[in-house]
């Protein structure tokens, strides 16, 4: 806030943007995921965040950071269409309850850490270096994405569930 000389009406209007825009999102998502898959749409949003955080780095002024939350909050739908579609298609009936809450769980543990995370770095290097390492989380999820799709697609093809 500091160094954009910003209200907290003007930041909680970026989070405000954020989650509409995450909230509208979803329900496009749900339509995306149906039509090209739940592991490229997934990467998609991603990816979104992976340029969030890189965008971020860069801000220069109030226009960037909104950009910046309507980008994030793209990244943020993608997440309950993409992952409900490889559980459901995934994981066994009897399995099913115990992978939707493992989902839920690891989910509110990425909430509840990422502010320790992004403070630590904060702290150490200033907000702008824990906005680049939040990205190569994002980037480092991304790549394991990539790497496991092969097993996707081949479950996927013979109708395996875990």
């Amino acid at each position: 806030m500091e160094d954009f000389k910003l209200s907290f009406t003007a930041i909680g209007v970026t989070m405000t943007v954020f989650f509409i825009v995450s909230g509208i999102g979803q329900a496009a998502a749900g339509f995306l995921v149906d039509r090209f898959g739940a592991a490229r749409i997934l990467g998609a949003g991603i990816s979104c965040f992976a340029l969030a955080g890189i965008l971020l780095h860069f801000a220069t002024g109030y226009p960037m950071l909104i950009a910046v939350a309507v980008i994030a909050g793209l990244g943020n739908s993608v997440f309950h269409p993409a992952d409900f579609t490889v559980l459901n298609r995934h994981v066994s009936q009897p399995r099913l309850g115990h992978a939707f809450q493992f989902t839920a769980l690891s989910g509110n543990l990425g909430w509840a850490l990422a502010p320790i995370f992004a403070t630590g770095i904060a702290t150490a290097g200033g907000w702008r270096n824990a906005t680049l390492a939040a990205s190569l989380v994002a980037l480092l999820a991304l790549a394991l994405l990539f790497w496991r799709r092969e097993r996707w697609l081949i479950q996927s093809a013979s109708t395996g569930k875990i």
